[in-house]
């Protein structure tokens, strides 16, 4: 990696950050008005366990740390939870959407940077923004009450900040792209995966001595892993099995298992 510092953000012309989140915000409101007025938010089953997963941390006959559940993963249910206490907002799968669609803004206006800031050029931020805005499978998830635009946020927050410490090697971006990881690993599953390799780029990624980099990659993983380490302490404690997630009678394994032997 170059070892030369990154002296600060590019600073932008007003002009263009109105025009980028003026772009981003037609596009994510637009699209959750689409959906969500011709009933289409709500099309898959799983929409709905994550709107009862949400409500119930708040309105339930064991309100509480008792209904986190053990498969999945609690953090889209906690930001949604304070809007599931409305009452519309849980029926029609809104106070999901909503999160969804915040993350999906939030994700665009990173992506443009990354483009901005390893190119050098506006334009590419421009390209890199179409793409994602326009992506149809994004077009549709960032209107629905679902997980995966939360977890892509995370991704790209982490990314970003790896790029931030690959060009100016300072220890904070990798605390705040281990922070990042960690909320993803809460968020969906298949952020677990992702640890070793960001890991391994965080000790590959500056020029210095073998102790700071090891140093620095133990941080990441001290980090971002403590997602794994609570989910799987938390099934030890809920169900006296910490992968309950994976073998349990609600896991995914569980119930293919049950349908190959009814259907």
């Amino acid at each position: 990696a170059d070892s030369t510092p990154l002296q600060s953000n590019p600073i932008l012309p007003t002009g263009v950050v109105v025009a980028v989140w003026t772009a981003i915000l037609t596009v994510a409101l637009g699209s959750l008005h689409f959906f969500y007025t011709r009933g289409l938010t709500q099309l898959c089953g799983d929409t709905f366990a994550h709107m009862a997963g949400a409500r119930r941390l708040f309105d339930s006959l064991t309100p509480g740390y008792s209904e986190l559940g053990n498969v999945w993963l609690p953090m889209f249910h906690f930001l949604a939870a304070p809007l599931a206490i409305n009452d519309h907002l849980w029926q029609t799968g809104l106070a999901g959407s909503l999160v969804a669609t915040a993350a999906f803004a939030l994700s665009a206006w990173f992506l443009f940077r990354l483009a901005l800031e390893m190119n050098g050029s506006i334009p590419a931020g421009f390209v890199t923004l179409s793409a994602f805005l326009f992506c149809p499978s994004m077009f549709y998830l960032a209107s629905t009450p679902m997980t995966e635009p939360l977890a892509i946020l995370w991704t790209v927050l982490g990314i970003y900040a790896l790029f931030r410490y690959q060009m100016s090697g300072r220890t904070r971006w990798v605390v705040g792209a281990a922070i990042a990881a960690f909320f993803g690993t809460l968020t969906r599953y298949s952020g677990w995966y992702i640890l070793p390799f960001a890991a391994l780029f965080v000790f590959l990624a500056w020029k210095d001595t073998w102790r700071i980099r090891l140093r620095r990659a133990a941080l990441f993983f001290m980090i971002a892993g403590a997602g794994p380490a609570l989910w799987m302490l938390h099934g030890a404690i809920s169900a006296g099995n910490p992968i309950e997630f994976y073998n349990g009678p609600d896991s995914a394994h569980a119930i293919y298992a049950h349908q190959v032997a009814t259907t």
